[in-house]
C-alpha cells in the first residue's frame, strides 16, 4: 500500500484529510471523500471506489478501494479493507474506447450503420446511421425485425426473410443487397453484410454487421449496362443493315441495269407500249433502290458538290493507280451521328515516307513520269 500510494519510508497519514491530500489524485480526492464519509455515518452497504493516485514524479495510477467497518475493542469503530492496482486495465479501456471512437467516426464518414442482433430474434442494437440510412430521425430504441421489413422493397422483402431466419444455420458470413422505402416514396439501394459469433458449442449466439448505401454504385452499373447494351444493338443494327444493303441492292442493281440494255434496243423496234412498260419498270426500281438506301444508308448533312467531288477524285485515283484486274470498293457506315464513306482499292499504295508529303500541292509523289495524267492537286 505504502508502495503504491508513494508514501514509502514515511510517516503514515494522520487523518482522512491527509491520506486524502497525499494519496489520492486532486481530481477525485472530493469524490472519495464524500463516499467515505457517507459510509462511515453508518452505510450497511460495503465500500467501493475506483480513483487515480498521483504519484511524486507526475505518473497516476488507478487503486479500487473495497473496504468496510468493523468494531474493534471498546465498541470503537475500525475501518478495513483491500487495494487493488487497475492501472493496466483502466490503459486498456481507454485504448479500446478510443479505438471504438475512431471506429464509430469512420463508419458515420463513411455512411456505414452498424447493427447487432441476438439469436432467434433476441434483442437488437442499431446506432444512428442505421436510422439516417432510411431517412429516420435516430432512436435509441432499435427497429424489431417486423418494423425493418415494412420499410423493404416488396420485391425484395422475401429474400431478406430468408435471411433473418434462423440464425443457427445461418452462413458465418451474410451479404446481401435490397432496396428501402424512404419517408418521401423514393427507393434507395443498401448492402448488408454481417458476421456470426459464436459459442464455445459453435452455436451462433449473435450476429454483428454493417449496412452502407448503395445506390450511386447501382445507378452507375445500371448506366454501364445500358450503354454497353446500347452499344451492342448499334453494333448489330449496323452490322444488319450492311448485310442488308449488299444482299438487296445487289440484286436489284441488275434490274436497272438490264432495264436500260432493253430501251436502248426496244427504241428501234418495240412498240410504245413496251417502251412505255419499261419505263414503269425502271422507275419503279430507282423508287425501290431509293427507299432501301433512305433506310439503309442514313441521311448526311453535306455540301452535294463538294462531296461529290471528293468522292470522284479518290474513285478516280483508286482506278488510275491501281493494278491491272484490281478493285475499288466504296462503301459507308453510321457512327453515331457521323457516316464515314471508305475508298479501298487494290492499288500499289504508299510508302510512309510518301505520306509526310500527300497533301503537298502539285507534289505526284513520283509518277508523273509514269504517263499517267495529272495534276497533283485532286487530293
Amino acid at each position: 500500500m505504502y508502495e503504491w500510494f508513494d508514501i514509502a519510508g514515511q510517516a503514515p497519514p494522520s487523518s482522512l484529510a491527509d491520506a486524502l491530500k497525499r494519496c489520492v489524485h486532486p481530481d477525485d480526492a472530493a469524490r472519495v471523500e464524500r463516499m467515505a464519509r457517507h459510509h462511515l455515518r453508518g452505510d450497511p452497504a460495503g465500500f467501493e471506489i475506483e480513483f487515480r493516485t498521483l504519484r511524486s514524479e507526475g505518473s497516476v495510477r488507478w487503486i479500487m478501494l473495497r473496504a468496510d467497518v468493523g468494531h474493534g475493542a471498546g465498541d470503537g469503530k475500525r475501518l478495513f479493507g483491500i487495494a487493488m492496482e487497475l492501472t493496466d486495465r483502466h490503459l486498456a479501456l481507454g485504448a479500446l474506447h478510443a479505438a471504438s471512437e475512431r471506429a464509430a467516426l469512420i463508419a458515420r464518414s463513411a455512411g456505414i450503420g452498424t447493427w447487432e442482433t441476438g439469436h432467434a430474434g433476441g434483442p437488437a442494437r442499431s446506432d444512428a446511421q442505421m436510422f439516417r440510412l432510411r431517412g429516420l430521425e435516430p432512436s435509441p430504441v432499435a427497429m424489431n425485425r417486423g418494423e425493418r421489413l415494412a420499410l423493404v422493397h416488396p420485391d425484395d422483402r422475401m429474400r431478406l426473410r430468408d435471411s433473418y431466419a434462423d440464425l443457427s444455420i445461418s452462413p458465418q458470413l451474410n451479404s446481401y443487397e435490397f432496396r428501402v422505402r424512404l419517408p418521401d416514396r423514393s427507393y434507395r439501394w443498401l448492402a448488408s453484410r454481417s458476421v456470426a459469433l459464436r459459442d464455445d458449442q459453435d452455436t451462433e449466439r449473435r450476429r454483428v454487421g454493417v449496412n452502407r448505401d448503395i445506390t450511386e454504385a447501382r445507378s452507375a452499373a445500371l448506366a454501364r449496362q445500358q450503354a454497353d447494351l446500347a452499344e451492342r444493338e448499334s453494333r448489330a443494327r449496323s452490322q444488319f443493315f450492311s448485310r442488308m444493303r449488299h444482299e438487296l441492292r445487289t440484286p436489284l442493281n441488275a434490274v436497272p441495269g438490264f432495264t436500260q440494255l432493253l430501251q436502248i434496243e426496244a427504241q428501234a423496234s418495240w412498240s410504245n407500249d413496251s417502251v412505255g412498260k419499261l419505263d414503269h419498270i425502271r422507275a419503279a426500281t430507282e423508287h425501290l433502290l431509293a427507299l432501301i438506301d433512305d433506310a439503309l444508308a442514313g441521311t448526311a448533312l453535306a455540301d452535294p458538290t463538294r462531296l461529290r467531288q471528293a468522292l470522284l477524285n479518290l474513285l478516280t485515283n483508286a482506278i488510275k493507280y491501281n493494278r491491272s484486274l484490281g478493285e475499288v470498293v466504296i462503301d459507308s457506315q453510321v457512327v453515331g451521328e457521323r457516316v464515314w464513306l471508305r475508298v479501298r482499292d487494290t492499288g500499289r499504295g504508299m510508302r510512309p515516307e510518301q505520306l509526310t508529303h500527300l497533301f503537298e500541292p502539285f507534289n505526284r509523289l513520283g509518277v508523273e513520269t509514269e504517263g499517267i495524267a495529272g495534276s497533283g492537286i485532286a487530293a
